[in-house]
Parts: structure tokens; sequence; C-alpha cells
């Protein structure tokens, strides 16, 4: 049985903590939000296309037909009422929070193994 250091249980618990984990997936959640609140500045380019074709064998002769669709449309946002920038400004925010609420899992953790650790170690 070998005897854990104080890193090696520090770096055991950062990568099989739950609390932790939920939190790192969180914010990774909320930069992802982000990003896509960033990208409603883009415009929107959209292209579409359908083919067809149809046999119609009649007594007098047959007749084929091709058919081909296609479409491209572009649009842009001119005026939202704010609401992009709202989206922007909220994103960033709950970014910063839960990087915060991260870090501070990380230090609640390491504090109750700290405590546990001398505990063990020094009674």
């Amino acid at each position: 049985m070998a005897v854990w250091s104080y890193n090696d249980c520090i770096n055991h618990a950062r990568g099989n903590n739950i609390a932790l984990r939920q939190s790192i997936l969180s914010e990774e959640s909320a930069a992802l939000s982000l990003e896509k609140a960033q990208g409603e500045w883009q415009p929107s380019l959209d292209f579409g296309t359908n083919q067809g074709y149809s046999n119609a064998p009649w007594s007098n002769g047959s007749s084929n037909a091709y058919t081909s669709n296609y479409n491209l449309n572009a649009s842009r946002t001119v005026w939202d009422g704010g609401k992009r920038e709202s989206a922007i400004r909220r994103g960033k925010t709950d970014v910063e929070r839960l990087r915060y609420a991260t870090d501070n899992t990380l230090r609640n953790i390491r504090t109750e193994i700290l405590s546990a650790y001398k505990a063990i170690r020094y009674e």
C-alpha cells in the first residue's frame, strides 16, 4: 500500500470529484453559450437545392422532365432591441461567475483534504 502525499490526494480529487466535474462542465457550457451569443452578430447564409426527374410514358411517346431548383438566402439582423448585446453581457457574467464557483469548489476540496490529511497524518 503506497503512502499518498497531500499533492497526490489533491490530484486524485481533481480527477474524480463529482462536484468539481459538474462545476467545470457548467463553466464550459457557459463559454459555449457566450460563443453562440457572439456569433449572433454574424450574418446568416443559407443554400438549398432540389433535384427532380419524372418519366411519363404515353402511347404517343414518352416524356422525361428534369427539374432543378437552387436558392441562396442571406440575412443580417440590423436591430433587435439590444437582445444580442444583453446576451453577450449575460454570457460574460455567467462565465466569470462559474469560473469563480469552480475555483471556490476546488478551494473547498483542498481545505477538506488538508484537514483530513492532517488528522490522519499527525494524530
